[in-house]
């Protein structure tokens, strides 16, 4: 038997004889038919609430493995084409690309990614040239520097004497200090003609790679376009009928040990440090992006059955999403994956330190839709009051423990890379971060989803039938 509802209006039948499952289905025009079934049984009330929010995330939401393994197949062969072909002999005065390979993150590393397979994230380790050695320092270290200035460092240059070096030197540093506008562009000089190198030589390439396996006969990738992004670059990559946006960014090395990364990423405003005015372009933002990876994994590890990372691609789905609705959406523009992701972690954490052996309870699947309104509540709050405070810039990980042990320590991040206690949080809402202008709109868009949040999911998979089966 089929139902069509609607969860505002409609009544679900109770189901009269004996049920193993109840199968839902969505059937867009064009789009083809989305479904899900989820077990069930007779003795049960059927919850249409939980219903449609898990055939919202199974249906819409989740990204499958399967589907995660074709579009890396198709973007991580040109990837490493182009990394390849970076690395190639530079001249003696230009940084080159170093490692054995790209490093990646992003939501696809953290298999936190939504919707679709189409987005990647990689960076770039680049080293200076030979007789070039570097000197890094940090605005939170520094006395003189604001707190909003916390979260970026500069990075002086000293050389030795030579032609090469001094090319280096007018060509990337200015008043002793690397600057990140010149990085980037060399960056994106290079990124194009990898992509050239890849364009002509691809049916070699792909050839020797995994990428045969989906391709067989011939390579149906028809565009590679480059386009510059705030931290470095992005590919759109046209296969068939599907694109793929990939981020590519330089990332500059702090120390040997360790994954601490400066990438080119400027302050939004200018920074005075007393009286004196710091040049944006000598700024460089700092990465944490494989201690958050890992701190993520760590959190998954120790609450093995815990629906915090299908809360977090729900909430991201909905930003997503509310684009369709609002077409000027800025919760959509603005908000991004790490604020979301950052918001989480604010939750997770404060459970760990108010109540740690309640964290398995309050985190189980039969809580999802708890804590869904619970990260869209902290999401709205802080966007109004403009305040999100940096996991990493702080000294809470240190006071956190985590199997008999504190979290800074677990995750190996250099005590450098922290202020001081008496430092108080960095605010990622601060308009070193984002335009704060943007933030009212967000908070008030957030509000609207939150008071009818079920019918907001009910509009992206109606219409909406469902059929019991025995």
């Amino acid at each position: 038997m089929f139902w069509e509802f609607n969860p505002a209006t409609s009544h679900t039948p109770k189901p009269r004889s004996v049920v193993s499952k109840i199968r839902l289905a969505t059937n867009k025009p064009g789009q083809g038919s989305k479904t899900s079934e989820h077990p069930t049984s007779d003795h049960q009330d059927i919850d249409v609430e939980r219903l449609i929010l898990n055939h919202f995330f199974e249906a819409f939401v989740d990204v499958s493995l399967d589907k995660l393994e074709v579009a890396k197949h198709i973007v991580q062969p040109i990837v490493n084409a182009i990394f390849e072909h970076m690395q190639t002999p530079q001249k003696p005065s230009e940084p080159r690309v170093v490692g054995e390979g790209p490093l990646k993150s992003g939501s696809v590393e953290e298999q936190l990614k939504v919707l679709h397979p189409d987005e990647f994230d990689y960076m770039f380790p680049i080293e200076m040239p030979h007789g070039v050695s570097l000197d890094f320092s940090f605005c939170h270290q520094i006395s003189d520097f604001p707190r909003e200035s916390y979260g970026f460092g500069m990075i002086a240059v000293q050389t030795v004497l030579g032609d090469s070096q001094d090319r280096f030197l007018k060509s990337f540093v200015e008043g002793k200090f690397l600057q990140a506008d010149q990085m980037k562009n060399w960056f994106k000089g290079k990124t194009q003609k990898g992509i050239d190198h890849f364009n002509a030589n691809k049916h070699t390439i792909l050839r020797s790679t995994a990428m045969s396996s989906v391709n067989p006969v011939h390579c149906d990738i028809t565009a590679i376009k480059l386009s510059e992004i705030g931290a470095g670059v992005c590919l759109t990559i046209k296969y068939k009928d599907a694109s793929f946006s990939v981020d590519l960014i330089p990332s500059v090395k702090v120390e040997a040990r360790g994954d601490m990364y400066l990438i080119p990423k400027p302050c939004k405003k200018e920074i005075w440090a007393g009286d004196k005015q710091v040049k944006r372009n000598s700024l460089w933002r700092l990465s944490f992006s494989m201690y958050e990876m890992k701190l993520m994994n760590i959190l998954t590890q120790s609450l093995p059955s815990s629906c915090h990372t299908d809360s977090l691609k729900i909430v991201k789905a909905l930003r997503d999403l509310d684009v369709d609705n609002n077409p000027s959406s800025q919760l959509s523009s603005v908000l991004t994956s790490y604020h979301l992701k950052s918001m989480l972690l604010q939750i997770l954490l404060s459970d760990l330190r108010r109540a740690p052996s309640c964290l398995k309870d309050k985190w189980s699947r039969a809580c999802l839709a708890d804590r869904i309104k619970e990260l869209l509540e902290v999401a709205q709050s802080s966007a109004r009051s403009k305040e999100l405070h940096h996991v990493f810039l702080c000294n809470d990980l240190k006071t956190l423990s985590l199997n008999n042990s504190d979290l800074h320590s677990l995750l190996g991040v250099p005590d450098w890379a922290v202020p001081r206690n008496d430092l108080g949080h960095v605010n990622l809402f601060s308009e070193n971060f984002i335009d704060p202008n943007s933030l009212d709109q967000i908070s008030a868009r957030i509000k609207d989803i939150q008071e009818q949040w079920l019918n907001v999911i009910y509009r992206h998979v109606s219409p909406l039938s469902m059929k019991i089966m025995s």
